[in-house]
This record gives C-alpha cells, sequence and structure tokens, in this order.
C-alpha cells in the first residue's frame, strides 16, 4: 500500500573536479515516488534522521523502512528514532 514500506539506499557520483558525492535516495516502494533526495560530500546517519524526518513530518511514518545494513542505515540515530515514529 501506498507509504507502507519506504526503500532508502545511496548513489556515488563524482564531481567535474573529482571530488566526491554521495546522493541519498528514499522512495515509496509502492507507488515509485521519490521522497527525497539529498546530496552531500559526506553523509552521517544523523543526515539520514534528518532528511527521513522531514518527510515523516509531511506524510507520517511507513510501516517499515528497507535499506541495506550499510552504517548510516543501522546507527544509533535512526535505530532509535524510527520506531518511536511507528515504523519496524
Amino acid at each position: 500500500f501506498k507509504g507502507d514500506v519506504w526503500a532508502c539506499d545511496f548513489m556515488a557520483d563524482r564531481t567535474a573536479d573529482g571530488k566526491p558525492l554521495k546522493w541519498l535516495t528514499l522512495v515509496d516502494e509502492y507507488t515509485r515516488e521519490c521522497l527525497a533526495l539529498h546530496v552531500g560530500r559526506s553523509m552521517s546517519g544523523a543526515d539520514v534522521r534528518r532528511v527521513m524526518a522531514r518527510v515523516v513530518g509531511r506524510r507520517g511514518a511507513p510501516r517499515s523502512v528497507r535499506s541495506d545494513n550499510g552504517s548510516e542505515f543501522i546507527c544509533e540515530a535512526l535505530a532509535g528514532w524510527l520506531p518511536s515514529k511507528g515504523a519496524e
């Protein structure tokens, strides 16, 4: 169902001068709608939480969030925060 499961992942790229870019993508798995696309030179779990908090504030929390086991996704910044918003 819409809003049930969000998928979260990173994409990597580089600028023309070779500096790294990291893109955070957040997608509703049912509708395939891009809920957030955030870019930075690096990204921590706290950064991921801030992006997700903005989306949760607009749409409410999903039932669950699907991601790989990257350190940005399994950190304490998200592990304690997501369940407090109702996500598994």
